[in-house]
């Protein structure tokens, strides 16, 4: 017996109606075929495309309260102005969260930039500035994170 070779975008049509996507693919591989196409339901399983990995930052904290960063100098520029991304201009990195030590010798409790660094001293020109504005003379430790 032979079969009547049905047009692929009635079938198609029909199979979109039905919803279920494997019997789909399943019933599609038959049309095709029985109209004379070469097939392989292989192309057909788990034919999922991975999701893009996301970037995952690499985080690290610099320095420790035994062993802390030394004053950097002036030559960064970390005294100038309110810029949440000098971190990233000077170090590659986006700051986490910073300590700086004082000339008592006590620690300052973790700073976040933006949130809670607002330095209560301000430039000579007027300007305000970060906490972080005491890299330049006091020795620190912080958190960064890099993009991978």
């Amino acid at each position: 017996m032979k079969l009547k070779r049905i047009p692929a975008i009635s079938v198609l049509t029909f199979m979109l109606s039905t919803g279920n996507k494997r019997r789909i693919a399943k019933i599609f591989l038959v049309v095709l075929a029985l109209n004379g196409h070469n097939v392989s339901a292989r192309p057909f399983q788990n034919r999922v495309a991975p999701a893009p990995e996301p970037v995952k930052p690499r985080c690290t904290q610099v320095g420790t309260e035994s062993q802390p960063n030394p004053p950097v100098g002036t030559g960064p520029g970390w005294y100038l102005g309110l810029d949440t991304n000098i971190d990233q201009r000077i170090l590659g990195g986006k700051i986490q969260a910073y300590k700086i030590k004082w000339s008592n010798g006590s620690w300052s409790p973790w700073y976040t930039p933006g949130v809670n660094d607002l330095d209560w001293k301000i430039n000579h020109d007027g300007t305000q500035r970060r906490v972080w504005s005491y890299f330049t003379d006091h020795n620190h430790i912080y958190k960064i994170c890099y993009n991978r």
